[in-house]
């Protein structure tokens, strides 16, 4: 299911279903016809945010690591 929903394995136990991310309106389409597109966009933002906080973990605890030598 998480791969064909596009969500992580963990949201399938929330107690309660994740709120959609504001991700602003999309101006390149009627509001009629953008439904599709919305979806598949906001999936790829939110893997980007992911994979962006995961880069900035790993760079923010190579400074940790830096500056105790």
């Amino acid at each position: 299911m998480a791969q064909q929903y596009h969500r992580p394995l963990l949201t399938f136990y929330m107690p309660e279903a994740p709120r959609p991310a504001d991700v602003g309106q999309d101006f390149r389409t009627l509001p009629a016809e953008g439904d599709r597109s919305n979806v598949l966009f906001a999936t790829l933002l939110r893997d980007v945010k992911a994979r962006q906080s995961l880069v900035r973990d790993t760079l923010e605890d190579g400074d940790d690591v830096a500056q105790s030598r």
